[in-house]
């Protein structure tokens, strides 16, 4: 992908808090988690603005961050008041970020988990209970099972490798989009998927609205507009106005708002 992708890392080594979390979980788990949360917001490159890269990549989603948070739960190094907070916390902050569009979940055994530990080298994993591992697995596989499915590519890493361009076919494809206020462009779209059977598609239908005929031009512009951004929320590589009204009042808007 290149120069057209960003990341973000997790940064353990910027949490203050890390020796002493492993040092003694019980006293630093809240503390901890709460300086990983932050760890988000110091790096501007994913945040929406200009120049954003067209894929950005986060080694650890931000919710994920509840897995580790659920484990120090179970094992008592957090209250449930603690929890409840880191919960609160996360979601409130989630619901403002912008949505993940696919998730790259890797998967392996126990063995090769500890493995990777081991190559990666930071001192405060090297006494790690085995079962640590165990649990920790189990329940990141839980949380795996919330994800959804439609929007998640499960990788195996226990052979060492991994098939890189079907990754980057995963992440590439995205679905074309048409707008119509009803169902007339219905015949476009047969006809583009008789065409292109191998592209995926959204069809974006405002019957609430229709017919867009009656309307004053700039209500339509701005139908037209709110639209295409739903459709571009949504993950939308092209868009298609399949309505001859819309088409002629709000076009010139909406190629001036998404030239690409």
């Amino acid at each position: 992908l290149g120069s057209r992708a960003a990341f973000h890392e997790e940064r353990p080594q910027d949490n203050p808090y890390i020796n002493d979390y492993y040092s003694d979980s019980k006293r630093w788990s809240f503390h901890s988690q709460v300086s990983f949360l932050s760890l988000y917001f110091d790096d501007p490159a994913w945040r929406p603005g200009e120049g954003q890269p067209e894929f950005f990549f986060f080694d650890r989603a931000f919710l994920e961050n509840l897995v580790i948070a659920k484990y120090r739960l179970r094992q008592q190094d957090l209250t449930q008041d603690e929890y409840g907070i880191l919960c609160k916390l996360a979601n409130g902050i989630a619901s403002l970020m912008p949505p993940i569009d696919k998730y790259l979940y890797l998967d392996c055994s126990v063995s090769t988990i500890i493995e990777h530990m081991r190559q990666r080298g930071r001192e405060y994993e090297d006494d790690l209970d085995l079962m640590y591992v165990y649990e920790l697995k189990e329940l990141y596989d839980e949380w795996a099972k919330t994800l959804p499915p439609d929007r998640t590519l499960r990788i195996s890493m226990d052979g060492g490798e991994y098939d890189l361009e079907q990754i980057v076919r995963f992440l590439e494809d995205r679905p074309i989009a048409f707008f119509d206020s009803g169902l007339g462009g219905i015949s476009v779209l047969r006809e583009t998927v008789r065409l292109l059977p191998q592209e995926n598609y959204l069809y974006y239908g405002d019957s609430l609205h229709a017919p867009y005929g009656v309307r004053p031009e700039a209500e339509i512009r701005a139908l037209a507009g709110a639209a295409a951004e739903q459709l571009v929320q949504a993950g939308a590589k092209a868009l298609v106005v399949a309505c001859n009204t819309a088409t002629s009042a709000a076009i010139v808007q909406l190629r001036e708002a998404y030239p690409d």
